[in-house]
């Protein structure tokens, strides 16, 4: 596994990237009508010359209930359909959840899920939310429908009310 700044990812890594991910979630009508931040960070696994598997990271400063909190936002954890079954979206994750802790010291995971993939998640120690999610697309704040879960290995955040992502969605 490889970790990369995501801006100095090279355009063919950016290409395959974005081709997965848009081959995954590219049907998706909240996907495909939603502005989404960029990522700052990219962990990749590579197999036979291409792209097996990657989660991106954003960083940033949200507010729960009006508290700040340095979080990171895991954007697109995608297995490459030849190389799913082999463990990898749960190898990418912990090491994902590691380098949000250890390297980047942020306090919090945040994660916009589908319903399929909560269970997956909770086994890697994530945790649904019931509190309002918002977040910025253009001149307006808008309020996230779909689940939303927690890293939260400390216990910082028991539970919330408002939760704001403070930019675009991830």
């Amino acid at each position: 596994m490889q970790i990369f700044k995501h801006s100095s990812l090279r355009q063919d890594v950016k290409a395959s990237l974005q081709r997965l991910a848009k081959e995954e979630f590219g049907n998706i009508p909240i996907v495909a009508n939603t502005e989404w931040s960029l990522p700052n960070w990219s962990l990749i696994t590579f197999s036979d010359n291409e792209v097996s598997a990657f989660v991106n990271i954003v960083e940033r400063t949200v507010h729960i209930d009006k508290k700040a909190y340095d979080a990171a936002g895991i954007n697109n954890l995608i297995v490459n359909k030849k190389y799913r079954g082999r463990g990898l979206g749960k190898l990418i994750m912990l090491e994902a959840q590691q380098f949000i802790l250890e390297t980047l010291s942020c306090q919090i995971g945040i994660l916009l899920c589908a319903d399929n993939l909560v269970s997956f998640y909770k086994k890697l120690n994530w945790h649904l939310v019931d509190g309002h999610v918002s977040y910025k697309q253009q001149n307006t704040t808008l309020r996230w429908e779909a689940r939303t879960m927690l890293f939260d290995p400390n216990s910082i955040v028991e539970s919330f009310d408002h939760l704001h992502l403070n930019g675009p969605p991830w």
